[in-house]
């Protein structure tokens, strides 16, 4: 994303979305993660990035941190995320 509050908000809506589309995740923990914060703007390697980033956290059980994230924006809301 741009992260700028309203296209995370954006984004965090078509997540959830997707995720909830006709139950395909009914009842599983969620978690969101960015790589951007960690490594910069990698442009035509994020895709990729985005799946390493995701297969080392499945490997490992647990999502690191995002850098400098200290509060949810306010536009996103937890129930988007439940």
């Amino acid at each position: 994303g741009t992260g700028c509050r309203v296209d995370d908000a954006e984004e965090v809506a078509a997540l959830a979305d997707a995720a909830n589309h006709e139950g395909a995740w009914s009842g599983a923990p969620r978690v969101l993660g960015a790589s951007k914060t960690t490594l910069g703007h990698c442009e035509g390697a994020a895709g990729a990035l985005g799946i390493l980033k995701a297969l080392v956290e499945c490997t490992v059980s647990t999502v690191g941190p995002n850098v400098h994230f200290a509060t949810l924006s306010p536009l996103i809301g937890t129930t988007m995320l439940e």
